[in-house]
């Protein structure tokens, strides 16, 4: 019986310039209600998701050879789609808040 082979795909890092924007040149927008905070709570919560992407292509890298790669690739892909989905969840809100300032 052949061996089971798969290709693991790697992931790229998210682009994350948006906050280092965002100090430089801090528009007046962004010191009503809670968007500064919440647009340091996104960069924060994407730079730990690129975290966990550098982490999880290192494995790949690294570890091709194994032969249960594609069970530990799971172990790294489950934290990291919840990561994603907390992130998610983050700009939905914080475009709520814009829908919000925009009606009012």
């Amino acid at each position: 019986m052949p061996e089971r082979q798969f290709v693991v795909q790697p992931l790229h890092v998210l682009k994350t310039g948006f906050w280092d924007v965002a100090k430089i040149n801090l528009p007046k927008l962004l010191l009503q209600d809670a968007r500064l905070l919440k647009l340091r709570n996104l960069a924060s919560l994407a730079e730990s998701c690129n975290e966990q992407i550098r982490s999880r292509e290192n494995y790949r890298i690294h570890n091709g050879a194994m032969t249960n790669l594609t069970h530990n690739m799971r172990l790294y892909d489950e934290p990291l789609v919840q990561q994603l989905v907390a992130l998610k969840a983050a700009i939905q809100e914080y475009e709520e808040l814009d829908k919000n300032a925009l009606a009012g």
